[in-house]
């Protein structure tokens, strides 16, 4: 076999797996993402994907004769590595500890923030969930890390919140801010379907009274005295008889 067909083969076969890694992983996060609409990615559906994705991405190293990309270790805010499996989304957030800082959230509170803020990686879990549910995500940790950093320095939840938006602008947010432009975005698909159905409703009843305004017409012309062509002469011989058999 000449090298241009071993070539031909190798490229082919590179290309098949890489095509069937990227239609599971699409096929995986289509289904995840229709269900997000109406229910939470559940724990489960998040280490699928996660799986998927080193999967396929073992997949074209191997088709390709390619070594497998070891993964990336990120350090956390606290010092500790943790392993980044996926990539490399997290961006830290600092605040200066204030003088004399005293922590002004406790643990119930810190949990109720994080479920606030998204996990940066492409999970759409919050970032409470994604720590304590899949392991193997090294963003949530080290946002987590900021979080308690920022706590022990004395800040408030608005604070924190405040330099999270900074850095990652509104995408940290598990849902838009209601001011602003967002709230025009919020609220147009109402404002939009509530004009709709004021148009529809008066389209209908200018269609039943033109419906109704015709009907009347018709019954009109049905109900039309029909006219009478006789002579003088005709209508007394008429009347006359119609005395005659009333009598």
């Amino acid at each position: 076999m000449s090298n241009t067909a071993k070539f031909s083969r190798r490229d082919f076969l590179s290309r098949a797996a890489a095509g069937a890694g990227a239609v599971a992983l699409g096929a995986v996060a289509t289904s995840m993402w229709s269900r997000s609409a109406s229910a939470a990615i559940t724990p489960v559906d998040h280490a699928a994907m996660h799986g998927m994705m080193r999967a396929s991405a073992a997949d074209m190293a191997t088709a390709t004769n390619a070594p497998v990309q070891q993964p990336s270790v990120q350090p956390a805010a606290g010092g500790t590595g943790v392993v980044n499996m996926e990539g490399d989304f997290y961006k830290q957030v600092r605040l200066p500890p204030k003088p004399g800082a005293t922590p002004l959230l406790d643990k119930k509170q810190i949990e109720e923030f994080e479920r606030s803020i998204a996990c940066p990686c492409p999970c759409t879990l919050d970032v409470f969930t994604c720590r304590t549910t899949d392991f193997s995500c090294g963003n949530s940790p080290a946002v987590h890390g900021d979080v308690l950093s920022m706590v022990k320095g004395g800040h408030s939840a608005d604070e924190i919140m405040t330099a999270m938006k900074g850095t990652y602008g509104n995408n940290i947010l598990m849902a838009p801010p209601k001011e602003g432009i967002n709230l025009i975005a919020w609220f147009a698909p109402f404002a939009a379907l509530g004009t709709g159905a004021i148009l529809l409703n008066a389209m209908l009843r200018g269609w039943r009274k033109n419906s109704e305004a015709a009907a009347d017409r018709a019954l009109a012309v049905m109900i039309k005295p029909a006219e009478v062509h006789a002579t003088d002469d005709e209508m007394a011989r008429l009347q006359k008889a119609m005395r005659d058999d009333s009598r």
